[in-house]
């Protein structure tokens, strides 16, 4: 989740990026239409900004959806659409090196948004028109975060704290869900769950059906009921669908090659935020246990081969590495019904997936419970 203050007379944090807006970004398809599609009009006044600068409009999905040129310190770009995440920033993706500046990232609503601020100062952007943005910003500020950094100070030793804040988490992100179940936000967060696979599947269908009568013909409504079906096909116990692909050196890579050893499937981007934070548990994890029969493949939805192999590197990833650089039409990925990363795949040496997205210090425990029998 987004680590954004509350808007209206509250201000945006651009520094904290957590993962609800990645989430978003990297999952959705703002571009499927429904009757709920809305043409919104986003108007942007910030002081100190260059006249002529050209700024876009992104999803991930969708690089520059509408772009403007700097026309008095003011932008106006307008999409058409259901609510949902974006970023304004001055190259059409999400990318956020020093060659790529960014403006704004915002969940939008069903009306028009005006953002307003001061070019020396964006951390303190204000964002007003979505009442959807607000409702998720102040539960972020408010109740995800607090409980967040409250996780992150507990050692991953700890397991028996981490696992009762974790279930906090996700008790709280109920309690959300059905406080606003007449809201878009609520099945956004909704849809967030859905993705951790947070939710037991007739936890996640019970709470569903308080969306069906305002968004049964919404874009995310019907994706957690697709989600939720294909999910079925891929879960722990089930054989792991057997792949093929090329590494970073063009050869070719097969899952059932590694039958005989535990096997990470793992699934990320050199562009995901989240992702890119895990890496350091793996490269851990990988260095600790590759001697002992644990292998990773990592399965890239990038799309630009330069960008990452160069990540690859910079980031010490020594395991296998396969991208059929189609982005989010990546064909195992889709085989696997993966709607957002990172997302992985614990599989043991007779081919069966006995976990599914361990995160970090879980993955951890995981491997010392295997390798010290």
């Amino acid at each position: 989740m987004c680590n954004f203050k509350q808007t209206n007379n509250k201000l945006m944090n651009l520094k904290n990026l957590t993962s609800l807006l990645f989430l978003l970004l990297i999952s959705a398809n703002i571009f499927c239409q429904s009757n709920l599609d809305k043409k919104i009009r986003i108007n942007v006044h910030v002081v100190g900004l260059q006249d002529n600068e050209k700024y876009y409009l992104n999803s991930v999905n969708k690089a520059g959806i509408d772009s403007a040129l700097v026309n008095d310190e003011t932008l106006s770009f307008l999409y058409h659409g259901e609510p949902n995440a974006f970023i304004i920033s001055t190259k059409p993706d999400m990318g956020s090196d020093g060659s790529n500046k960014l403006l704004a990232m915002f969940i939008s609503g069903e009306g028009d948004i005006t953002i307003r601020g001061h070019a020396d100062s964006l951390q303190n952007i204000a964002i007003s028109g979505s009442k959807v943005n607000d409702e998720i910003m102040s539960f972020n500020e408010k109740i995800y975060m607090p409980l967040r950094n409250t996780l992150n100070s507990i050692p991953f030793s700890d397991t028996e704290k981490r696992d009762s804040i974790e279930n906090k988490i996700t008790s709280s992100c109920k309690t959300f869900i059905e406080q606003h179940s007449n809201s878009y936000s609520g099945l956004l967060i909704l849809y967030q769950q859905i993705l951790n696979k947070d939710f037991t599947e007739k936890e996640a269908k019970m709470l569903l059906t308080l969306f069906e009568h305002n968004y049964k013909d919404s874009y995310y409504f019907k994706t957690c009921i697709e989600i939720l079906d294909n999910v079925k096909q891929i879960e722990v116990g089930k054989q792991a669908p057997n792949f093929s692909s090329l590494d970073i050196n063009s050869k070719v890579v097969t899952l059932s090659d590694y039958k005989g050893k535990y096997v990470l499937v793992e699934f990320w981007s050199s562009w995901c935020g989240p992702c890119i934070s895990e890496m350091p548990f793996l490269v851990n994890a990988y260095n600790e246990y590759k001697n002992k029969g644990f292998e990773i493949i990592g399965v890239s939805l990038d799309t630009n081969r330069d960008k990452w192999k160069r990540t690859i590197k910079e980031k010490n990833l020594s395991w296998t590495q396969i991208s059929d650089f189609k982005g989010q039409q990546n064909e195992i990925a889709m085989l696997y019904c993966v709607s957002a990363i990172p997302s992985s795949f614990l599989i043991n040496p007779e081919g069966v997936i006995i976990e599914i997205n361990l995160r970090e210090y879980q993955l951890t425990k995981k491997l010392e419970e295997i390798f010290s029998k």
